[in-house]
């Protein structure tokens, strides 16, 4: 049997219980008054008779065989067994179609009597209310499924799909209600997240991501409670976040660039050279501060470490201006240098960075400073010659 959206929608939010039966009495298709009332038991494939207690079967039997396309509808009661096991007598409202179905609405005795199709609308004044408060809703939840990025469903406690809506159904190929009657463990056996709706069935509400149709969604799924505390199947609701998860894995990708482009300039800003076998030469330019400090003590004890380095020369010759702490920096680099097995050499130091080591009362003793790179590399071919 196939609705479009809107009868879809009108067929399951119907107050009255709506039921499809095939002309074999199978059960076709329900609508969620059906459900709240008989529950599983109005599952497709499942026989009408089998919601009545063996007495009244002949009665909806000989209801049925008086049934024709085009004719009247049959008005009559019978006897029907809930979900809770108790049996209620409803009036019955039977009537087929050109399918070879046959349509039921059914209202506890007592209602005021539906109407097959062409009757006129009987509903009890105290029923208004409610009629109203349900079409209001559900011309709130069209606003919702047919302007919101999302899909709506609903699975019965099998796991059988009963509702799928949502506008975020266009973005994933699937039209609305394609996979109802289709149970979500066979559909989705290979997707991790359908654990998740086994907890919600297990009564556990879980939220999770995932990729699906190759679309990517964020998904709320829920439990339905019964007043009785047991649970009837859950509502699924799943937001469409493409374009969010797009825009992030834009902007992953330009952080990612930033940091490369750090790391680069990092390298330029601090150029570790090795300009003879086991010598190593950090020529410094421009105002070295306490970070700068630290940044180039790092790389050079590591970059010593890498090469095995012997020497280690700091050229001074483009640093104009240097802080106290940093001049006691370049001097404990020198000392992490020895430490490390290599000898560090500072050579090119300009007068204003001499009179503020000097100023310092820095001991440098110890340091081996010379006037220029040249003269630091000839020292280190003398001495690397000298112990050859």
């Amino acid at each position: 049997m196939q609705y479009d959206n809107q009868a879809r929608r009108f067929f399951l939010t119907n107050p009255d219980i709506c039921l499809v039966v095939g002309s074999g009495g199978a059960i076709l298709c329900s609508n969620l008054a059906a459900e709240r009332v008989f529950g599983a038991a109005v599952e497709q494939g499942t026989s009408l008779t089998d919601l009545m207690p063996p007495e009244a079967r002949g009665a909806l039997s000989a209801a049925c065989e008086g049934l024709y396309e085009g004719g009247e509808p049959l008005v009559f009661e019978c006897s029907l067994r809930g979900r809770d096991g108790r049996c209620e007598t409803y009036v019955c409202v039977a009537w087929r179609t050109a399918d070879d179905e046959i349509h039921v609405t059914l209202r506890p005795k007592g209602n005021a009597s539906p109407q097959g199709p062409g009757g006129s609308a009987a509903s009890g004044a105290g029923r208004a209310p409610e009629l109203a408060a349900l079409e209001k809703r559900a011309r709130i939840l069209e606003v919702i499924f047919n302007s919101l990025p999302i899909a709506v469903w609903t699975c019965d406690e099998k796991g059988v799909l009963t509702l799928q809506e949502g506008k975020a159904l266009e973005a994933a190929g699937v039209r609305s209600g394609q996979f109802v009657g289709m149970n979500l463990f066979d559909l989705y056996a290979n997707d991790p997240t359908i654990e998740d709706t086994r907890a919600a069935l297990e009564g556990r509400a879980a939220h999770n991501s995932s990729e699906v149709h190759g679309v990517f969604w964020e998904t709320w799924v829920l439990p339905i409670r019964e007043e009785s505390g047991t649970i009837s199947g859950l509502v699924g609701v799943s937001m469409d976040v493409s374009e969010f998860r797009r825009v992030e894995q834009e902007l992953l990708a330009k952080i990612e660039l930033i940091h490369k482009q750090q790391q680069v300039i990092r390298e330029l800003g601090v150029p570790i050279i090795q300009v003879w076998d086991q010598v190593l030469t950090l020529p410094l330019v421009g105002v070295v501060d306490s970070a700068r400090a630290d940044e180039v003590m790092a790389n050079l004890l590591q970059t010593v470490v890498q090469t095995r380095a012997r020497f280690a020369i700091l050229d001074l010759t483009g640093v104009d201006i240097v802080d106290t702490a940093t001049a006691s920096h370049l001097l404990q680099m020198v000392s992490a240098i020895r430490l490390m097995g290599a000898e560090g050499i500072i050579t090119g130091i300009r007068p204003t960075v001499a009179q503020t080591m000097i100023g310092l009362g820095l001991d440098i003793s110890s340091t081996m400073t010379l006037a220029s790179l040249r003269d630091a590399l000839k020292f280190c071919i003398r001495r690397m010659s000298g112990a050859a």
